[in-house]
């Protein structure tokens, strides 16, 4: 999984995300916190189609099949230390955080989608 992760990390870096934690064979990312910007939206959507692009190769590189499942959610959180008194870390919780868990629960992974081509 590391080496997977090593693909998709960068993905959400480039486009302003920043890595939360990292759930078993999950990462959550966030955009827009702890550094606010106007199109977080934009760049969870840009990140998560390099992702795809970024597994499909990485799947044809290691004769792998792994799936991809994504759920993106924007809106008001809750941001901060989130802990006891002695171990915090900087993470969200709320309503919005909840919503995207259960989008990427239910969605399908599909191997072999690529994002369309722009048309000018």
């Amino acid at each position: 999984m590391n080496t997977c992760f090593d693909r998709l990390v960068p993905c959400v870096l480039t486009y302003g995300g920043t890595i939360d934690k990292f759930i078993g064979d999950a990462l959550l990312a966030l955009f827009g916190a702890p550094v606010a910007s106007e199109n977080h939206a934009e760049q969870a959507l840009r990140a998560a189609l390099a992702m795809v692009d970024a597994l499909t190769r990485f799947n044809g590189e290691n004769n792998v099949d792994l799936g991809l499942h994504i759920g993106i959610n924007t809106g008001l959180v809750v941001a901060g230390g989130i802990g006891s008194q002695g171990l915090q870390q900087y993470s969200v919780i709320g309503d919005v955080v909840n919503l995207a868990a259960r989008l990427e629960d239910a969605s399908e992974p599909d191997k072999s989608w690529s994002a369309p081509t722009p048309t000018v």
